[in-house]
C-alpha cells in the first residue's frame, strides 16, 4: 500500500450503487480497472447485474464482474480489478446531457404555455 493510501470505507462500498445500464449499451472499457492515461476498448454489455456487468470488447473478449469505473470496491486490491472497468462512452454522456437541455427546454416551454392560457382566459 503506498503511504497516504485510504481504503474505502465498508459503508462507501455497501452504499454504492451502479450507474443505470441496459443490455446491448455500449461502453468504455479499462483492461485494469482505472483511468491510467491508455486508451480504453469499447465493448458492450452482454448481461446487468446488480453491481456489475459481463461485457465483451469491440475485438472479441469476454470479462465477467466488471465494476463501474467509481465502484470503491475496485479501490480494495488487485483483484477486484482483474476484470477490469467500465464507464459510459463520451457519446453516451453527451447525448444525456443533450436530453436533460431538451427536457429543461420542454419544461420553460410547457410553463409559458400555461401562462399564457391563464392570460387568455382572464381577457375573456
Amino acid at each position: 500500500m503506498s503511504v497516504g493510501f485510504m481504503p474505502p470505507s465498508q459503508e462507501a462500498i455497501q452504499n454504492f450503487v451502479m450507474p443505470t445500464m441496459k443490455q446491448g449499451m455500449p461502453v468504455r472499457w479499462y483492461p485494469h480497472g482505472e483511468i491510467d492515461g491508455r486508451t480504453p476498448e469499447i465493448g458492450f454489455a452482454v448481461k446487468v447485474g446488480g453491481r456489475s456487468i459481463v461485457l465483451r470488447t469491440a475485438s472479441g473478449i469476454q470479462r465477467d464482474t466488471v465494476r463501474h469505473i467509481d465502484d470503491p470496491k475496485l479501490k480494495l486490491s488487485v483483484q477486484q480489478r482483474e476484470n477490469g472497468a467500465w464507464d459510459y462512452t463520451e457519446d453516451y454522456l453527451a447525448q444525456q446531457e443533450l436530453l436533460t437541455e431538451l427536457q429543461n427546454q420542454i419544461d420553460s416551454l410547457k410553463k409559458s404555455v400555461a401562462q399564457l392560457t391563464i392570460a387568455v382566459g382572464k381577457t375573456k
